[in-house]
């Protein structure tokens, strides 16, 4: 399962947005917007800085666990409406 979560830089929490797939051919192509907010409080829209992470997971999890592949990009602005790529290049232990 791949996981690309947009995380709130100055108000942690849960993720602003998350979008859920299967892995498969590369790369991923994804966009996030304020209907993948797990809250209705928390939009990706007014969360301002955010950053991305990209993880698969190979039991399907939510939670990171151990073995899980992750990459994050740096903090990004989404109101720019910018491309994001996401190198997936540690390993969680």
């Amino acid at each position: 399962t791949l996981f690309i979560v947009a995380k709130s830089v100055s108000s942690p929490g849960p993720p602003v947005a998350i979008w859920r797939t299967t892995t498969g051919s590369w790369p991923v192509a994804f966009q996030l917007d304020d209907s993948q907010a797990m809250l209705p409080t928390r939009k990706l829209s007014t969360a301002g800085l955010v950053t991305i992470e990209a993880r698969t997971s190979r039991t399907g999890q939510a939670m990171p666990a151990p073995g899980d592949f992750l990459g994050v990009s740096p903090q990004l602005d989404p109101a720019a409406g910018k491309a994001v790529r996401i190198v997936i290049q540690k390993v969680i232990s």
